[in-house]
C-alpha cells in the first residue's frame, strides 16, 4: 500500500486535525525563529494536504486557520522586536 492509498482511506476529521496540528507546529516554529526568517510558504503545506484529500470547503477552513496562525506568529515576533529595540 502506498502513501496515497493510505491517506485516501482516512476520514475528513483526520485531515482537519492534521491541518490544525501542522498549523500549530508551524506557528510555534515561526514564532521561535523570529521575524528574520519568513515561514509564509510553509503554511501552504497543511492547506495543500487538506485540499488534496478532503476537498475545497475544509481547505478553505484550514487556510483561514493558517492565516490566523501566521498573523499571530508575526504579531508576537514583531512585539518582541519592538520591545528589544527600546531596551
Amino acid at each position: 500500500m502506498n502513501i496515497l492509498e493510505y491517506f485516501s482511506k482516512k476520514s475528513k476529521l483526520f485531515f482537519i486535525s492534521l491541518g490544525i496540528l501542522l498549523d500549530v507546529i508551524l506557528g510555534v516554529i515561526d514564532t521561535l525563529t523570529g521575524y528574520e526568517i519568513s515561514f509564509s510558504i510553509f503554511y501552504l503545506i497543511p492547506i495543500l494536504i487538506v485540499a488534496w484529500f478532503s476537498g475545497r470547503i475544509i481547505a478553505i477552513i484550514i487556510s483561514i486557520t493558517s492565516a490566523i496562525t501566521w498573523f499571530l506568529a508575526d504579531l508576537i515576533t514583531e512585539h518582541k522586536k519592538n520591545r528589544n529595540c527600546v531596551d
